[in-house]
């Protein structure tokens, strides 16, 4: 770690993420203000979690930042949902019956997950989701305020992202389900599980992947320097494209895996303005609210007691604290 003091009056302790030394002129005695530098040596101005820290931050002020952030998360949502909603379109209404295979649909909804994400991971780590919102909210990483910020824009993207591929696939829609009827192209967009499906089936096929996700996401955080897999700059893209890949291939016929909210949200608004009827709201008593919502917050919570239960374990009954992965990552102690 390398200090950089100017000479002005109040003086700027520059931190390097590499250790090599730097020095510029004598210290003027004034109390001296910390900056922590990228590998690119440009001041990291936004704390959010998931910011990738080799790629360099825009230069910015604080009143634009949260606008950078709304539009990149309003842009990674669309593209995470486009791809999506296009991937079960292609699959259900699709011309020649080319694609009637659903092991396409977790691979759009993987492959935009990681490509939403890569886009808005510079500006907003690229959340799209207000569950991994709230997560981050909850450990303290991501300030409270900023929740619904993200949750109005995460369901705003992913409304555009399911209006383009109604546009892109409104007359196969129309060839194949001419009045617009619940039961046959609704499910599309938003999610609609089986009316013959218990209702605890339905919220634990929502709650368990999203706990799942939300881990990974949190487990990508907290990684050391020597994880157990290469890391590179597109690690987290990668495992959310693997981690969607594989809950849609094993649990993703009962509730179509939303595992967030806006993703839900967004299409099922699409779905409304469409012509579907107000049955996409009170469909199997409010699924939207109790599944399609519920289900991925609650996992959010669950995943980040767990959290902070772990934290506290290991503060109060383990003896070896430097051995400690959370407590060196958000509270090193002394070498």
């Amino acid at each position: 770690m390398s200090t950089l003091t100017s000479p002005a009056a109040d003086s700027l302790t520059i931190m390097s993420n590499e250790s090599r030394p730097m020095s510029a002129g004598a210290g003027s005695g004034a109390p001296s203000t910390v900056v922590e530098l990228n590998a690119y040596d440009v001041p990291v101005t936004m704390k959010d979690a998931l910011q990738p820290r080799d790629i360099a931050p825009p230069i910015t002020t604080p009143k634009t930042h949260i606008i950078f952030e709304v539009l990149a998360e309003l842009l990674g949502t669309a593209v995470f949902v486009g791809f999506g909603t296009g991937a079960n379109c292609q699959y259900a209404v699709g011309n020649g019956g080319q694609f009637m295979s659903f092991s396409t649909v977790p691979v759009g909804w993987g492959v935009g997950l990681a490509l939403g994400n890569a886009f808005a991971a510079r500006f907003s780590g690229g959340h799209l989701n207000p569950a991994v919102t709230l997560m981050l909210v909850l450990i303290g990483q991501v300030p409270a305020w900023k929740l619904p910020i993200y949750y109005i824009t995460q369901v705003l993207g992913a409304l555009a992202g399911a209006a383009i591929t109604y546009g892109v696939y409104y007359h196969n829609i129309f060839v194949y389900d001419p009045g617009h009827t619940l039961e046959r192209t609704a499910g599309l967009f938003g999610t609609l599980p089986a009316m013959d499906m218990p209702a605890f089936s339905c919220w634990l096929a929502e709650f368990f992947p999203s706990c799942v996700l939300i881990f990974t996401i949190l487990y990508i955080v907290t990684l050391k320097p020597n994880p157990p897999f290469p890391v590179v700059p597109l690690a987290l893209p990668k495992v959310l494209f693997l981690t969607i890949l594989g809950v849609g291939c094993t649990f993703g016929s009962t509730t179509s895996f939303s595992m967030n909210p806006a993703r839900d949200l967004g299409p099922r608004l699409l779905t409304w303005m469409a012509g579907y009827g107000k049955e996409v709201w009170n469909y199997k008593n409010q699924y939207w609210l109790w599944g399609g919502q519920l289900g991925a917050f609650s996992a959010a919570v669950f995943v980040s007691l767990g959290f902070h239960a772990f934290t506290w374990l290991e503060r109060h009954l383990l003896d070896d604290r430097r051995g400690s992965t959370f407590l060196r990552i958000f509270n090193p102690l002394p070498q």
